[in-house]
């Protein structure tokens, strides 16, 4: 199952073409720096509001981030 997973994204990703991708640069970062930012900063502010330390709310907000990437892609 797993090698057919990797099949089909590198099937799908020949299929992009590097013109429409370089159009829609800036659509992309802005929805990638949203797809950062926001995230780690509801995690480190939770973090913050518990009273945890400074690291530990760190951790919090990098942890929301990392696990917010799934569900941007639900939505577009």
């Amino acid at each position: 199952g797993t090698i057919g997973l990797v099949f089909l994204m590198f099937i799908a990703g020949t299929e992009i073409k590097l013109q429409d991708l370089k159009k829609a640069e800036c659509k992309f970062l802005v929805l990638a720096a949203f797809n950062a930012i926001i995230p780690f900063i509801t995690g480190f502010g939770i973090g913050w509001f518990f009273d945890y330390s400074l690291m530990t709310s760190f951790i919090l907000g990098i942890c929301f981030v990392s696990s917010s990437g799934r569900i941007v892609t639900l939505f577009l």
